[in-house]
């Protein structure tokens, strides 16, 4: 007998719904509130999940990313049941990570219909072979370009988006402010595990590790800036090794320098986000930047020059900037200071305090562009 859970707010519904569905031999688990029905799948898992959208404090659609981020329901077939019907609702909803999108205007037999269609292509549908996780490593040789505001906005879009597992993995040891920007406060560091631990296994490793709110598990490089060195090039390597056999995406925020630890962290990227600002020193770094990979070995196809607007008129034009670099300008994020400024001052990344600005959209798009087809 299939478990089922229902999560809805209205109690009529939530009573019509687990009266057609017990009638039809299933057995059901319901929740009035999203949190509670997260408690109650992460505790036992069902088998299939039906998810309203309205709902308060938390709606149906960060139910839906909530469940694809945790390992034990990222597999769960969701079913969103909603009385909302415009197209742009049931667009959203798949792309949090819904299987099937139903409105309320369809009658009982229909809704145990596409219940036992989603459950048997559940079963017919064999799970891809896990693949390793995808390294990306953001860069400036010049710093102060906001390259650290960028990579913990990147890991929350790419944490949106369906059974998508991410760490952020902080390697500036020069200033550490990733943990400070996300307002989280971590007992262990990768100072501490380079100390300590002569192997590194993905369990060992996750107590090393501070969860955000968001799902992100962040790998913080120190807890004290005072004495801070670089961590040894080796413990980055394994390090990254071992995350990528956990997680999905693993954004690197790197220091703005060529030495072994930041080097060993972008050898060993998958992709390369090569942070620029419309400023002349800024795109000498980045020529130099470019000369050095190319002499390391590093692909050119890995590497994603980024223009991030810091200031809000007088900067070079983008055509300038491509014929100075002599390749394409993969994404441009545009200037927005009192969104971003709010969003460090709060602790809270403007992807998610702000998911529809400028800034958060154009990081939305870097995402998309980033994620294997």
């Amino acid at each position: 007998m299939a478990r089922i859970l229902v999560i809805d707010d209205d109690g009529h519904a939530l009573r019509l719904i687990e009266f057609a569905l017990t009638k039809a031999g299933y057995e059901v688990i319901t929740a009035s509130r999203g949190e509670e029905g997260l408690q109650k799948a992460f505790r036992q898992p069902p088998d299939l999940a039906i998810i309203d959208l309205m709902m308060p404090q938390m709606d149906g659609y960060e139910v839906c990313r909530r469940l694809r981020q945790n390992e034990r329901t990222a597999d769960t077939p969701i079913m969103v049941f909603t009385a909302r019907i415009q197209e742009i609702d049931r667009q959203t909803a798949l792309e949090a990570g819904a299987d099937e999108f139903l409105t309320k205007t369809a009658t009982p037999d229909e809704l145990v219909s596409k219940v036992k269609s989603l459950l048997a292509r559940e079963v017919s549908v064999p799970r891809a072979e896990a693949r390793p996780g995808q390294v990306i490593a953001l860069f400036s040789l010049r710093g102060g370009v906001g390259v650290s505001s960028l990579a913990i906005n990147l890991a929350m879009a790419l944490a949106r988006q369906p059974n998508q597992k991410v760490a952020l993995l902080d390697l500036c040891f020069l200033s550490s402010s990733v943990p400070l920007m996300l307002n989280v406060r971590p007992k262990l560091s990768l100072a501490e595990l380079s100390r300590e631990e002569t192997t590194v296994s993905l369990d060992s490793l996750e107590k090393y590790m501070v969860a955000h709110s968001s799902g992100v598990k962040v790998l913080p490089v120190v807890l004290s800036l005072v004495r801070a060195a670089p961590i040894p090039a080796k413990t980055v390597e394994h390090v990254l090794a071992v995350l990528k056999s956990g997680f999905n995406y693993i954004i690197v925020d790197t220091l703005s320098s060529l030495d072994d630890m930041t080097l060993a962290a972008l050898i060993r990227s998958d992709q390369i986000i090569l942070v620029v600002v419309p400023e002349v020193a800024s795109i000498q770094a980045a020529t130099v930047t470019l000369q050095a990979f190319r002499s390391l070995g590093i692909s050119e196809e890995a590497i994603v020059p980024t223009v991030n607007h810091t200031f809000a008129k007088g900067g070079l034009s983008l055509g300038t900037i491509q014929s100075a670099l002599k390749r394409p300008i993969k994404a441009v994020i545009p200037y927005e200071p009192e969104v971003l400024i709010q969003a460090i001052n709060s602790g809270a990344p403007l992807v998610l305090s702000h998911p529809s600005s400028a800034m958060a959209t154009a990081i939305q798009k870097l995402a998309s562009v980033l994620s294997p087809s």
